[in-house]
């Protein structure tokens, strides 16, 4: 009998280790690593964040966002904050979506993510929440339809990041795949965060889309419609500028995806994001 339960108990302790080596060998490590300017110092410092990605919560989106990261995909992209449509999203760092080029910016087309995990895992069934240092995958806008409709086909591996305690609106409607992997990173989140918070580290952005002499939203060669950057501060100065109010049609409803929205930048000499890479 005794060497019965020895037995078992040795089974039972191989199986426990298996598990474990299973689940460790599912949570992919995102590190990323950037210099943060510092006040006291009046200097910039080298930083890095580490995440645990949780491919065994969200395998699409951890797999969309390691194939980003080792395409190049997210290379010179930048952290910005973003206000859309009158509504402000400031509530998340977005991370993806829009690229360092020269001078200026450009829109970056991340790769669909068409079967990343929402309601089925995401923040749904699993340990991870819309909480500050968490990141989930971002759903493209149809004013059309709404997020809730059409995230599942409109997703994209455009990361964000909250930046308060919870959004909790977002819960089951956006895939939240991963969390920072120690306190140590929590720290430095939250020293991005603050300097974010101050205007005097980072220049907003109007970007827009053109539109034609009658209104409508111009196109270019291949059909898509033209997307342009500027300063806010000389937005009021570029003419073209598609509204979707000029667009309505008694017969059609106002389409607003395409409106003017702004976007908070830091600066370079503030943050910088210096790589990004699977650990």
């Amino acid at each position: 009998m005794k060497k019965f339960v020895i037995g078992v108990l040795t089974i039972a302790l191989a199986a426990l280790t298996l598990f474990t080596m299973t689940a460790c060998d599912k949570i992919v490590k995102l590190e990323i690593t950037l210099s943060l300017y510092d006040a006291e110092d009046e200097a910039m410092e080298e930083k890095t964040i580490t995440f645990d990605m949780y491919e065994n919560l969200a395998e699409s989106a951890v797999n969309a966002v390691r194939d980003a990261v080792n395409g190049g995909a997210y290379d010179d992209c930048v952290f910005y904050v973003q206000s859309v449509r009158g509504t402000s999203v400031s509530s998340q760092l977005m991370f993806g979506g829009l690229k360092k080029s020269g001078k200026s910016y450009v829109k970056v087309e991340q790769a669909a993510v068409p079967t990343a995990e929402f309601e089925k895992n995401g923040v749904m069934g699993s340990n991870l929440k819309n909480l500050k240092g968490y990141l989930g995958l971002w759903r493209s806008w149809d004013s059309w339809k709404s997020y809730s409709t059409s995230g599942f086909d409109r997703s994209s591996a455009v990361i964000y990041m909250p930046t308060t305690d919870s959004i909790s609106a977002y819960d089951g409607n956006f895939c939240v795949f991963a969390k920072y992997s120690a306190e140590d990173d929590l720290d430095v989140i939250e020293s991005l965060i603050a300097l974010l918070e101050d205007e005097d580290n980072y220049t907003e952005y109007t970007c827009y889309y053109t539109a034609d002499a009658d209104g409508k939203l111009a196109l270019d060669a291949e059909g898509k419609p033209v997307w342009n950057i500027v300063a806010t501060e000389n937005f009021d100065d570029v003419d073209n500028v598609y509204d979707s109010e000029d667009d309505k049609t008694e017969e059609s409803s106002k389409d607003t995806q395409y409106d003017s929205y702004t976007v908070q930048i830091p600066d370079e000499n503030k943050i910088k994001i210096e790589s990004i890479r699977i650990a």
